[in-house]
């Protein structure tokens, strides 16, 4: 013979039964194993000086060892609400061998660009946005301006990364594995991971419009850029504000 409820089990029924429901809708409306597992990782600007610095300084002359430029302590920075990453550089111009040099300063910009099989950013399309430097001719400005364009835009940035993911770190070998976009995002290099059967995003690099560039159109050739002043030079990486060299993780 069946005993009867227990009366304080039988209150108690219509609450479970209604909390085994709330918990089969949680369990269906949890994301994918894809969306779940996707995170960010971000890279900040004095993050990236510092891999950058030890490149620096980098110098060509002209003529023998005429018509000298030198360019030391690249700063890099991002900007909210737009999509590329800037490169400021102090700047050093000696017409000849024991003429005092003009000091000036000198600022770069492009999109990033990732390579999966080095498993580096790269600087996309940088160009020289503008340079000044007192005491200086104009023809010899423009001169100056010339080869910075084509040591930074031109030799530098085209070899050397912003930052390579480093694969004795789990982490970051996992962001190589994974890795489904970078953008500039609030001021910081954002690399998104992904579950390998998402589909990749298309680059936003290509599909971004520049400030002050027309969207999906092929640049043109580089004109030669125009002597105007800067702000304040940057800071130091020295002085940039501190910052752990791990990436941060979201």
């Amino acid at each position: 013979m069946m005993r009867p409820m227990n009366p304080v089990i039988r209150s108690f029924a219509p609450r479970l039964a209604a909390l085994l429901v709330c918990v089969a809708i949680g369990v269906l409306s949890v994301q994918s194993p894809a969306q779940a597992e996707r995170r960010e990782l971000r890279f900040t600007g004095p993050q990236i000086t510092r891999q950058l610095a030890p490149s620096f300084p980098l110098r060509r002359c002209l003529f023998g060892e005429l018509a000298c430029v030198r360019l030391t302590r690249p700063v890099v920075r991002m900007q909210a609400n737009d999509p590329r990453i800037f490169v400021s550089v102090d700047v050093g111009f000696q017409p000849v061998p024991g003429q005092a040099s003009q000091s000036g300063s000198a600022r770069v910009a492009g999109q990033p660009a990732y390579d999966p099989q080095a498993g580096a950013f790269y600087l996309k399309r940088p160009q020289l946005l503008d340079f000044s430097m007192e005491g200086v001719p104009p023809d010899q400005a423009r001169m100056v301006a010339n080869v910075i364009s084509g040591m930074l835009a031109d030799e530098f940035f085209s070899e050397q990364p912003l930052w390579v993911l480093d694969e004795s770190d789990p982490r970051q070998a996992m962001a190589r594995l994974s890795l489904r976009s970078v953008t500039v995002q609030q001021g910081a290099l954002v690399v998104t991971l992904g579950d390998d059967d998402e589909p990749l995003e298309d680059d936003p690099a290509d599909e971004t419009p520049v400030p002050g560039q027309g969207s999906g159109s092929t640049p043109g050739p580089r004109s030669t850029p125009t002597p105007k002043s800067l702000p304040p030079s940057p800071s130091t990486p020295e002085d940039a504000p501190e910052t752990s060299s791990e990436p941060v993780w979201l």
